[in-house]
Parts: C-alpha cells; sequence; structure tokens
C-alpha cells in the first residue's frame, strides 16, 4: 500500500503511523519516504488503513494498493505507485486506488510511442488555457455538459462552441466515446510526464 498525504501532513503524525501499520503487517511507504517493508494483510482493508491516516494526520489522503506474496514485493510497490501516480496527475479526489481503475492509462502508459503520440495530440491544446481547463472539467465531470458547464461557470452553448474548437485542436471529438477516451489518455499522459519531469529536476510536486 502506497499513501500519498496532502504536502502540509505533519511529518512527526506520519511516522507513528508509519509504525502503527508495520504492527498489522501491511507493507506501507508514504510518497515522501519508505515504511517497513513486510507483505500485505488482506485482514487490513486498505480503505481502513486510508481513513485511519487520514484521522491521524488530520488532512486529505490518497491511496493505492497491490497485492503481492513476499517474494513479489518490490513488484507490488512499482504498480501501487504508478497506481498513486496516474490518481495525482488526473486529479482524483482523496481515496483508494487499484489498477483496475486506471487499466487503460496504465497500459498506454508503459509504451513510449503511444506515450508521444498522445502528447502530440494535446500539445496545441495545452498552450491554450481556456481549452485545456475546459477539457480537465469535461474529464472531471465524466464528459456530463451539464455538470462541466457548471464547473466552469458558463453557458452551456458556450460549453458547446469550446467543445466544437476541441475537436478542431485535436482532431477528436470529447462527447464521442472514442475521443474522449483518446483525449483523457493524453491528458493523462501529458500530467504524469510533467510529475516526471519535476521529479528528475527536483522540483517539488503540489498536491492537486
Amino acid at each position: 500500500m502506497v499513501l500519498r498525504p496532502a504536502d502540509d501532513a505533519p511529518q512527526q503524525r506520519m511516522a507513528g503511523l508509519l509504525e502503527e501499520y508495520e504492527r498489522t503487517g501491511i507493507s506501507v511507504a508514504c510518497w515522501t519516504g519508505t515504511g517497513p517493508a513486510r507483505p500485505g494483510s488482506l485482514d487490513y482493508p486498505a480503505e481502513r488503513a486510508a481513513e485511519r491516516c487520514a484521522a491521524g494526520l488530520g488532512v486529505a489522503v490518497r491511496c493505492a494498493t497491490a497485492h503481492r506474496s513476499r517474494e513479489r514485493i518490490a513488484s507490488g510497490y512499482e504498480e501501487a505507485t504508478d497506481v498513486l501516480t496516474l490518481a495525482s496527475a488526473a486529479g482524483r479526489r482523496p481515496g483508494v486506488f487499484r489498477l483496475n481503475d486506471f487499466l487503460i492509462e496504465y497500459a498506454v502508459l508503459r509504451q513510449s510511442a503511444v506515450v508521444d503520440s498522445l502528447l502530440a495530440i494535446v500539445k496545441p491544446l495545452l498552450a491554450n488555457d481556456m481549452l485545456r481547463r475546459t477539457l480537465a472539467a469535461l474529464i472531471e465531470s465524466d464528459f456530463n455538459r451539464n455538470l462541466a458547464a457548471q464547473a466552469l461557470f458558463i453557458h452551456r452553448s458556450t460549453l458547446d462552441y469550446r467543445i466544437r474548437r476541441i475537436e478542431e485542436v485535436t482532431g477528436h471529438n470529447p462527447m464521442s466515446g472514442r475521443g474522449a477516451q483518446v483525449l483523457s489518455a493524453a491528458m493523462t499522459a501529458s500530467t504524469v510526464a510533467e510529475v516526471i519531469r519535476r521529479r528528475g529536476m527536483g522540483i517539488p510536486m503540489p498536491t492537486p
């Protein structure tokens, strides 16, 4: 299990919680440091662990889990970390995430040629802040026009115009099934690429 508390989480409390999890037999790691390396325990649900962590720290927590045997714990840590990166990059609300929540994105991001193609699709859109925010709102609202318009504080007709502009710029209609899938993956790929770039430069990442 990998946890990502908000950036203002008190470090002393975090250390205490990691010691508590060590006694449960769960292998826990924090985004900012590694916890005890032990096999996971199915008797201690990740949801409960995340709730206890959030309550103990007094801040919101994202959590990703992967179940592995003792011999494969390293691959479980890698998978959970990748899933947590995707959840953070996608701006998901605090909660517990698993590989099944990001099957398409996970598969896509492991193919560099596909990632390059996706980045090329959204590159012109990212240069237009209005269209970028509009697509992000559509993705966040699961492509519900009414919810997206409300989130952006704009009229539906204005949103419809922006949707047409997004299609013109990217070549994909965000309101079609395929277009929504491609653009969602492209936006996630773009955000993950930025996360990786910032980490490589040692730039602290803000909590979405």
